[in-house]
């Protein structure tokens, strides 16, 4: 017997394991959909984890009572076959990883009496394309599938499955941290005027997106918020601080970010005094930087994961190098013009450019 639509009503004595046996059913696993009224606890939720992970498609707790108003912490972590869910009023917390891992899970509703949704509720939840807010729940609301405050000014999450194109709308000011994570189907991004600043990790893991434009409204990036975007190639800002792709600081003097799908070879530009953390980690498709004679200073984990950086000559008027700057960086030489004579790394017996750092560089003739 397989795809049972099951509806049981739980009480304080009865749990989800022996209603399922006293309906008749031996084995959980051929339930394919499952509607709950009554007590929910944690203790059910485990024995969905446990029993029917892979095989409930549909879970409709509308009629439900939730232990402690929580989906707790891996409620229905790596639930593999859900696809949908219907969480009940009553509800005010949806806990760290409560849903990581549901990589079938297209839809979610978030009702009236929710309060807190933890960043990494649906963590992982690949194809989740629509989050649906209640209109009366006083502090989130939902767009076009995405979430974000009451207000609709901060976007604080937009679901991993959503595809193509997306625009944020007008009227959000903030780009929440990791917001766009991992959205790997999305194709282009549209930031509106009134963006003024961008979160942590905002866009990091967003594959599919090739280039983007930001806003001269926007005064703040939070680190790594394009991290791991590996065919992101051109990042254009209109307030002017960008040259060749790359993003500078307002000043045009520190270089905060080389975008990962750039390839082949990176000129710094003219007037460039620093090269920020991981200003080109994980470049993976630069075969050669030229550093010019401005630079000063090189920050930590800036050339890390360039694994295909063959050679990269360090000017003498660079006069810090983090420690951490090379890290799993394949360039096989690190050398600089001072004096007329050329420096190498410290470790004679090294040809990796990981190895460098403070005071790494000794004079020979």
């Amino acid at each position: 017997m397989k795809n049972i639509d099951l509806s049981i009503c739980l009480t304080s004595e009865l749990r989800l394991e022996q209603a399922i046996k006293e309906a008749g059913i031996e084995d959980p696993a051929c339930v394919n959909k499952l509607t709950v009224c009554g007590l929910l606890t944690d203790n059910d939720f485990a024995y969905i984890r446990e029993n029917m992970a892979n095989t409930l498609n549909e879970l409709d707790m509308s009629g439900a009572v939730i232990e402690e108003n929580t989906i707790a912490h891996g409620a229905l972590e790596q639930c593999t076959g859900l696809i949908s869910v219907v969480i009940p009023e009553g509800v005010t917390y949806i806990s760290h990883c409560a849903f990581l891992g549901c990589a079938e899970l297209t839809s979610v509703n978030i009702p009236s009496t929710v309060a807190t949704i933890s960043g990494s509720a649906f963590y992982d939840c690949k194809k989740l394309a629509c989050m649906e807010v209640a209109p009366n729940n006083a502090e989130f609301a939902s767009e076009d599938g995405a979430l974000f405050d009451k207000s609709k000014k901060n976007m604080i999450f937009c679901p991993r499955g959503k595809q193509g194109e997306y625009a944020i709308p007008d009227g959000v000011t903030s780009i929440g941290e990791q917001a766009f994570e991992d959205c790997t189907g999305l194709t282009a991004m549209h930031i509106p005027q009134s963006v003024t600043s961008i979160g942590f990790k905002a866009f990091y893991g967003c594959t599919g997106i090739t280039a983007i434009t930001i806003p001269d409204s926007v005064i703040a990036i939070g680190n790594r918020a394009f991290g791991k975007c590996s065919n992101l190639a051109h990042i254009e800002a209109m307030a002017g601080n960008s040259e060749c792709g790359a993003l500078l600081s307002k000043s045009k003097k520190t270089l905060i970010t080389c975008p990962e799908g750039k390839t082949g070879t990176f000129t710094i530009p003219k007037g460039v005094v620093a090269i920020g953390e991981r200003a080109f980690e994980d470049c993976a498709k630069l075969t050669q930087v030229i550093i010019l004679e401005d630079v000063l200073s090189i920050g930590n984990k800036a050339f890390a994961g360039c694994v295909k950086l063959e050679t990269l000559i360090i000017p003498a008027s660079v006069e810090k190098v983090a420690k951490d700057a090379f890290d799993d960086c394949s360039a096989s030489v690190v050398c600089r013009q001072q004096n007329g004579r050329t420096c190498r790394l410290n470790n004679s017996k090294s040809k990796k450019i990981s190895d460098a750092g403070n005071n790494c560089f000794v004079q020979r003739n």
